[in-house]
């Protein structure tokens, strides 16, 4: 009897590290779909751009653009999300460039030129070699600073904020933690506890005081809208939600056409009064 349930112990224990493995195998290939290699650069449109070339601490090359306008009223960070590369997002990123920003974005390790294999704790590293670089070489100090984090940029929007608050922050298509995104899906769920991931959005944002604006479709079948909900209720104030009624996960700004410009814009003039605030604060001190 003792030595059947010695085997039967010895077999759960090694289906569990099986599984276990199998999920620390699978997790990656779920959560990074990079595109390699850039097909298309700003120039190509005309836009004028600068390259940055960025070296983490674990020695991968990061790419970064940069585009920007006479003029700005701040400096956006755009933390895309987990498909593609810059390439992918450039007429989204061109847009908020029109918006009168100077505009910076970062390819992940794995992503487009960046070398590597993309892995959560690999993006914390890629953000802060970013937010060196940008704080010592791009920074203009006269300018509000607003991260903006798509779907799974908001994690990482989130981190940078950990790392270096900005003056404002928006949070698109996103969610407050990959564990609460599972309760979406009741097969991953079971498997999460097994899981190394956890993109803690949420618990990243505990000390925040900027402006922060959520923007989620209601119709988003890939990030429910209800996540978009439970990232905005675990945020303290300053914040704004912005439900977009039709829009699915990549379709927000088409769907809300001039509306969703008018919002991004005032987020932007309320991390001017932020930034203004602040440093008064710490010129009374």
């Amino acid at each position: 009897m003792l030595v059947t349930l010695v085997k039967a112990a010895a077999i759960g224990i090694g289906a569990l590290l099986a599984l276990k493995l199998l999920v620390v195998w699978i997790e990656p290939r779920m959560a990074f779909h990079p595109s390699r290699g850039l097909s298309l650069r700003p120039s190509d449109r005309g836009v004028p751009y600068q390259e940055h070339r960025i070296r983490t601490s674990d020695g991968e090359e990061l790419v970064a653009w940069e585009m920007t306008v006479d003029d700005p009223l701040a400096e956006v960070i755009f933390f895309h999300g987990n498909a593609g590369n810059l390439s992918s997002w450039f007429e989204l990123l061109e847009q908020i460039r029109r918006q009168r920003v100077r505009l910076l974005a970062l390819d992940y390790r794995g992503y487009g030129d960046s070398s590597g294999s993309p892995s959560e704790q690999g993006l914390y590293r890629d953000v802060d070699a970013f937010l060196e670089v940008f704080d010592e070489r791009i920074h203009q100090t006269d300018l509000p600073v607003v991260y903006w984090g798509r779907s799974l940029g908001g994690p990482v929007a989130g981190y940078a904020a950990s790392r270096r608050e900005p003056d404002g922050l928006i949070l698109e298509a996103t969610f407050p933690s990959k564990a609460s995104l599972m309760d979406d899906f009741l097969i991953f769920k079971v498997l999460n506890p097994l899981s190394r991931y956890e993109f803690p959005t949420a618990r990243f944002l505990q000390e925040r005081r900027c402006p922060t604006l959520v923007i989620h479709g209601d119709r988003d079948g890939v990030i429910s809208f209800r996540q978009g909900e439970r990232l905005f209720e675990s945020l303290a104030e300053p914040k704004q939600f912005y439900r977009v009624s039709g829009a699915g996960h990549n379709d927000t700004d088409q769907v809300a056409g001039e509306e969703y410009w008018k919002r991004i814009g005032g987020l932007i003039r309320e991390s001017k009064g932020f930034t203004q605030r602040r440093r008064g604060a710490e010129r009374g001190r």
